[in-house]
């Protein structure tokens, strides 16, 4: 069906397709500035939220994607702007590099590691 959500799409036998939820562990952006780790979980289609994190409300609204935009680099990270917190304006946004840290699941946590 053309113009309907994947979520209410039939698929070759009639059956509604469900897109499943993930869980990830990546690096959180916000405000110019790398905060620390996250579990998220979500999809493209539904939206992403935080599910845990240190300094990151659960449930906060969050943008998956490829974060760095200085030279080749590419980093998936989750963008969030917490409620209440005011970012500077920009009108031309700065140059991002990958963070200094990376973000892996251990013991069921998603955890801050060095490089």
């Amino acid at each position: 069906m053309q113009g309907a959500c994947e979520a209410t799409a039939n698929d070759a036998h009639g059956k509604p397709v469900v897109v499943l939820e993930e869980m990830l562990c990546l690096p959180i952006y916000t405000c110019d500035q790398w905060v620390g780790c996250a579990f998220v979980r979500g999809n493209e289609q539904n939206g992403w939220f935080v599910e845990r994190a240190a300094d990151v409300p659960t449930g906060q609204a969050a943008v998956v994607g490829n974060v760095c935009t200085r030279g080749t680099a590419r980093c998936q990270a989750a963008t969030v702007r917490p409620n209440g917190v005011a970012c500077p304006p920009r009108t031309v946004m700065p140059l991002i590099d990958p963070p200094d840290y990376r973000c892996e699941t251990e013991q069921g946590q998603c955890r801050k590691l060095n490089r």
